[in-house]
């Protein structure tokens, strides 16, 4: 759960929590592995590296500050219409601008047994520390990861996306032929709903968002006829 505050100067119900510098490594221990930097208690190389913000060389709740900011700064839409002789199409476009998408539940810790527990996705299993991956995106890969669940800067992805909610392409068919039975038009056409998505977010949708149980927006293809008589 993520926490949020109120401040005069800062967006409305901003992100409150720590500020991160990336993932702790070996080198930031000595050999008998005591830290020689400040660290939250337990900690070890893979773990989140949490900012020292008041520099009094400890890690606590005297470090949180304003990190992060769930809401858009731009929302935005188009709707383009386009017709050639017998052709029509149109397209609607959405999106917003940057926002902080923050990964929670098994997204963030999949195998967290004191929550869901589960099987860390594709694009997590090769993304996680191991001290032959020190670039990694996520941390060490435990059961507990507790010193992982602080409200941090760390699970932040960048929201900011462009969706194609809908695109209709169109043929109308108007001959002779069909007046003499009785038809005046027939239009043909395939529909598309929200078919991609454009976005840097990879494990999660950027318009509903939320934790692995968030049900994503849906895909929907269509063809049909219209018949005016």
């Amino acid at each position: 759960m993520y926490s949020y505050a109120q401040k005069v100067g800062y967006n409305i119900s901003a992100i409150y929590g720590y500020k991160t510098d990336g993932l702790l490594q070996a080198s930031d221990f000595a050999a008998d592995g005591t830290p020689l930097i400040p660290v939250i208690s337990k900690a070890q190389p893979g773990d989140i590296k949490y900012v020292d913000f008041n520099n009094d060389k400890i890690i606590d709740g005297n470090d949180q500050t304003i990190i992060g900011n769930a809401v858009p700064k731009l929302n935005f839409s188009a709707d383009i219409a386009v017709r050639y002789k017998n052709f029509d199409l149109e397209v609607l476009l959405q999106g917003t601008g940057q926002s902080d998408a923050v990964l929670l539940g098994m997204l963030a810790n999949p195998l967290d047994m004191s929550f869901d527990g589960g099987i860390p996705t594709t694009y997590y299993s090769t993304r996680y520390w191991q001290p032959t991956r020190t670039d990694a995106r996520f941390p060490r890969i435990t059961t507990s990861p507790a010193n992982s669940k602080l409200t941090s800067d760390f699970w932040f992805e960048n929201a900011a996306y462009m969706r194609i909610k809908f695109a209709q392409f169109g043929y109308n068919l108007a001959s002779n032929s069909l007046k003499r039975v009785g038809i005046s038009n027939i239009r043909l056409y395939l529909n598309a709903q929200n078919p991609y998505t454009f976005s840097s977010l990879k494990i999660m949708d950027p318009e509903s968002r939320g934790n692995q149980w968030t049900y994503p927006v849906m895909q929907m293809y269509t063809i049909g006829a219209n018949v005016k008589f």
